[in-house]
C-alpha cells in the first residue's frame, strides 16, 4: 500500500525551497539549519538579510528599526519601505544590566570596601556586553551568505567585532552600522552623548574595516559593498578613505555625524572618482551632520563636479538621470559648516541633473520631470500680478507630480519654466530672464514627498515680498 506521507521538503526543487525559506524568520531558519545538512545549505543561502538590535531593553530595539528606516534617505533610488509589512529578519538582543535603586538592600555593595559602580564603569560594562553578544551572533556559521547586514548598538570597543565584520561575510552587499540613538534616554550616558562630536574618539578598532596593516590586509573580506551606512563613529578620514577605497562597487555613501568627514575627505572623495577606473559611482551620497566638514566658497564644492559628471564645459555628460552613473541623490542635512549662498551658487552655475538634494538646515529639493516649457508672454504690469504668479506656482507644485494640472498657466503670469532637470530644482525666470528664485519641497511628514511646495527667495526682485517669503 503507497504511503499517504507527502515526501520531505528537501525533495522541492532548490529554487522553490529557496523561496520557501526567505519568508521565515531567522529563529525559525536557524532551527530548520541543525535538522541536516542538506537543509543547513538550502537555510544559509536563504537567510540574506539581517538587521540586530542589541540594546537595554526590547522597546529600544523596535524604536532603533523605525527610526533607521525614517531616515533612510535613499529610497528615491530603492523605494520607501513598507512599513505595514513585519520585517521577519529583524531581531533585538536585550542586554540590560541590573542598576540597583539608590538606598535600596541591592544597593549596597556585597564588600563593604568596594565602593558602587560610577556611571563611567556602568557604561564601560554595558559597551563589552553589546560588543561580546554582537560578536557572538555574527560569528554563526549560517551567517556566512548575508548579503545586507544592520547593526544597532552604542558602539564599538573591542577590536574583535570590526575584524569579524570585515573577514567573515564576503557576499554582503549593504552594510548599515548605526551607534546613534537619540531618542533613547540612558542614566550612565552624558548629556549630548548621541549628538555631540566631542565623544567621538579616534581608534585602532576601524583599521580592521579599512585593511590598514600588514595581518588584516590580506584577511579583509569586505570589498563588494554596494551601499554603506555609518552613524556617529570616530573613525579617521585616513581610515574612511581606505574603507571606501576598498569597495570600488559602493553606489550609496551615507555618513551621519562621522569625525573623518572633512574638506579633505571630500575633495579626496572626487579626486577618486575622476581619476578612478571603476566601472560604478556613487549615486547617493549623504554627508549629515558632520561638524569637521567646512565649505565656504564655491571654489569648495568643485570636488562635486567628478560625482556629478561634469566636464570642463560645464555641462553634465549625462542627460538623462535614468541613465546616468552619475550622483542622483545629495544631502548636506545637519553639516552646518557648509554655507548655502556658494552651494547655490555652485548648483546655478554647474547645473547638475540631480534628483534631490537635502540642504543643511534641512530643507529638501526634489526635481520633477515635466515638459519643457516655452519663453514667457508679455511681462506683469505690476506686482500684485508677480505675486499671483508666484502663488499659482506654488499652488500648482503643491498638487504633486501625480495629478494632472495645468502647469501652462504660469506663461499668462509672465514665467517659464526651462529645462528637464536643472539642478534638481524648479527655477523660475521673470520676463526679463533674470533668475530669481527656487520653489523648493518641504516635508511635512517623514517618507511624504508628495509635500507642498514653498518659495525660497535668493535673488529676489519683488521686494514687497520679501516678508512673506
Amino acid at each position: 500500500m503507497a504511503s499517504s506521507l507527502p515526501p520531505p521538503i528537501s525533495a522541492l526543487p532548490p529554487e522553490i525551497l529557496h523561496q520557501i525559506l526567505t519568508y521565515l524568520s531567522v529563529p525559525t531558519l536557524l532551527i530548520f539549519a541543525r535538522t541536516s545538512r542538506q537543509h543547513y545549505s538550502a537555510a544559509s543561502r536563504a537567510l540574506q538579510t539581517l538587521q540586530i538590535a542589541i540594546l537595554p531593553r526590547r522597546i529600544h530595539g523596535l524604536l532603533a528599526f523605525l527610526n533607521s528606516s525614517l531616515l533612510e534617505e535613499t529610497d528615491v533610488l530603492y523605494g520607501e519601505p513598507d512599513y505595514d509589512v513585519p520585517t521577519p529578519n529583524q531581531i533585538v538582543v536585550s542586554c540590560p544590566l541590573p542598576v540597583p535603586l539608590i538606598g535600596s538592600k541591592a544597593s549596597k555593595p556585597k564588600n563593604p570596601t568596594e565602593p558602587p559602580p560610577t556611571p563611567a564603569q556602568h557604561r564601560e560594562q554595558l559597551f563589552r556586553l553589546q560588543d561580546a553578544l554582537a560578536c557572538s551572533i555574527l560569528t554563526t556559521s549560517s551567517l556566512v551568505h548575508l548579503r545586507s547586514l544592520t547593526l544597532h548598538i552604542y558602539t564599538i570597543t573591542s577590536p574583535s567585532l570590526p575584524e569579524i565584520l570585515a573577514t567573515c561575510f564576503p557576499d554582503l552587499r549593504h552594510l548599515h552600522l548605526n551607534f546613534s540613538h537619540p531618542y533613547l534616554h540612558d542614566a550612565c550616558l552624558p548629556a549630548h552623548y548621541w549628538t555631540s562630536s566631542e565623544y567621538l574618539r579616534a581608534s585602532p578598532i576601524w583599521d580592521a574595516l579599512a585593511g590598514i596593516g600588514d595581518e588584516l590586509e590580506s584577511s579583509v573580506k569586505l570589498i563588494n559593498l554596494e551601499r554603506l551606512t555609518v552613524e556617529r563613529a570616530g573613525i579617521t578620514r585616513t581610515q574612511l578613505q581606505k574603507w571606501v577605497e576598498r569597495n570600488p562597487r559602493l553606489q550609496s555613501l551615507t555618513l551621519r555625524n562621522v569625525a573623518g568627514v572633512d574638506a579633505s575627505f571630500v575633495k579626496w572623495l572626487g579626486g577618486v572618482s575622476r581619476v578612478s577606473s571603476r566601472s560604478v559611482m556613487l549615486k547617493s551620497l549623504a554627508l549629515e551632520h558632520c561638524s569637521s566638514l567646512t565649505l565656504g566658497t564655491v571654489e569648495d564644492f568643485t570636488w562635486l563636479d567628478s560625482l556629478f559628471d561634469i566636464d570642463d564645459a560645464q555641462t553634465p555628460t549625462h542627460q538623462d538621470p535614468d541613465a546616468t552613473s552619475a550622483l542622483l541623490v545629495l544631502s548636506l542635512q545637519g553639516s552646518n559648516g557648509v554655507s548655502m549662498p556658494p552651494l547655490f551658487t555652485y548648483l546655478e552655475t554647474r547645473r547638475p541633473a540631480l534628483l534631490q538634494i537635502t540642504l543643511p538646515d534641512g530643507r529638501r529639493l526634489t526635481a520633477w520631470a515635466s515638459p519643457t516649457f516655452s519663453r514667457p508672454s508679455p511681462s506683469c504690469s505690476n506686482t500684485g500680478q508677480q505675486h499671483q504668479a508666484l502663488e499659482g506656482l506654488t499652488d500648482m507644485a503643491g498638487n504633486g507630480p501625480d495629478r494632472n494640472v495645468d502647469i501652462h498657466s504660469s506663461h499668462a503670469h509672465g514665467y517659464r519654466r526651462v529645462g528637464r532637470r536643472i539642478a534638481g530644482f524648479l527655477p523660475l525666470y521673470d520676463n526679463t530672464g533674470e533668475y530669481t528664485t527656487y520653489l523648493r519641497p518641504q516635508v511635512q511628514t517623514a517618507g511624504d514627498y508628495r509635500a507642498r511646495y514653498e518659495m525660497t527667495q535668493l535673488k529676489s526682485q519683488f521686494g514687497p515680498m520679501q516678508a512673506e517669503l
